[in-house]
């Protein structure tokens, strides 16, 4: 059951080409005792201040095929004239959960890098080959992630001490990421058939939230009021973001580029999508913001690069706040000809920039800010 891909052969972790399945979904199993106990990680991040880093916009290159159900007028996005000067983040709040790889361990720490705890040790279960792609659930007292097991993709959950470890989801595409819906009653994944599908945790069916409109489709994301999920989508060749009503109305495609837009995160008020993307011509992901006041971008809204540099920049998520300018990104920043990737935050116009954790394999960073929570 593996959908791996490899769109371009540089991106190594952006994009997706292939996979494989294992049959019908599995309702979830009793834990079984987990006697193992969570290590420590000793990884302390160094001193960072913010940095400013240049914006730039971008150009579509190809008209989508698929249109929206309503076209707004076109509304292009305006350079500012002037460089805002970079601020100082505020780290004191929030709790990031983060995957390690090649480890498969999952763990915590607190938004300035502090406290690191490692809740699920990959080391202590030789019989689970991988464990990546971890994620919240709306209340932060559980944790879902997707286990890689010679190939064979599960989404399992725990508790959020790392114990109660049960499967979930049977079936599961293999290095596919999956969200919660806001209530907690549905998490939305990839089926074995490249297909978003959303799975009821009363019912325990899945039901399969696309049609035969696109060819490929991963990275979902629920939007905050439930009533959206983006997700990246493959049709004409090309891989851009998409949104679909939860009632399985409405598809419209967002982005349209000849190059590669994936792992869509909604700011706070979903008035917005950050995503990644490698159309600036140059084999690098970089992270894009794309306002949704005026539409998609085959409607002349341009998507605004906030991040620039030699890095794979993929995985951003947008972290607490009541507007979009209120939250921070974090993103993974994946080095090329390097074994390791960073952890980064900045703020919602991507000119504030900081690096919270040392040079390791880090992916998929998810922001859970609530009163009382995180390490010690």
């Amino acid at each position: 059951m593996r959908i791996c891909s490899l769109i371009t052969g540089t991106l190594m972790v952006i994009i997706l080409v292939s996979g494989c399945g294992r049959g019908a979904g599995t309702a979830p199993a009793e834990p079984a005792p987990d006697t193992r106990q969570p290590e420590t990680a000793t990884d302390v991040p160094p001193e960072a201040t913010a940095t400013t880093r240049p914006t730039s916009t971008s150009t579509p290159a190809l008209q989508p095929t698929i249109s929206p159900s309503d076209t707004p007028e076109p509304n292009p996005t305006t350079t500012p004239t002037s460089t805002p000067e970079a601020v100082e983040l505020d780290l004191s709040r929030g709790v990031l959960l983060f995957s390690l790889y090649p480890e498969g361990d999952i763990g915590i720490m607190h938004a300035d890098g502090s406290g690191m705890e490692i809740l699920h040790d990959e080391s202590a279960g030789a019989e689970i080959q991988d464990n990546r792609h971890a994620n919240w659930s709306p209340d932060g007292e559980w944790i879902s992630y997707t286990v890689d097991d010679y190939g064979q993709a599960e989404v399992w959950m725990m508790n959020r001490d790392g114990e109660g470890q049960r499967l979930l989801i049977g079936e599961a595409a293999t290095d596919s990421t999956h969200s919660w819906s806001p209530d907690g009653r549905a998490i939305a994944y990839v089926s074995m058939d490249n297909k978003i599908a959303v799975y009821d945790l009363g019912s325990q069916v899945s039901t399969l939230l696309t049609g035969s409109e696109l060819f490929s489709e991963m990275d979902p994301a629920w939007s905050p009021d439930g009533s959206r999920i983006a997700f990246c989508g493959k049709q004409g060749g090309n891989y851009d973001i998409y949104i679909i009503n939860s009632d399985r109305s409405g598809l419209t495609r967002i982005t349209s580029h000849t190059d590669v837009d994936r792992y869509p995160a909604w700011s706070p008020d979903g008035g917005s999508i950050a995503f990644s993307s490698t159309r600036d011509g140059d084999h690098i992901a970089d992270i894009f913001r794309i306002d949704l006041a005026h539409g998609g971008e085959e409607s002349g809204n341009t998507p605004v690069r906030l991040t620039s540099g030699d890095t794979l920049d993929i995985d951003p998520d947008w972290g607490p706040g009541q507007t979009a300018e209120d939250g921070m990104i974090v993103y993974a920043a994946h080095s090329f000809g390097a074994a390791h990737a960073t952890l980064f935050i900045m703020d919602a116009s991507g000119i504030s920039h900081r690096q919270v954790t040392r040079e390791n394999l880090y992916h998929s960073p998810r922001w859970q800010p609530w009163e009382g929570a995180g390490p010690e």
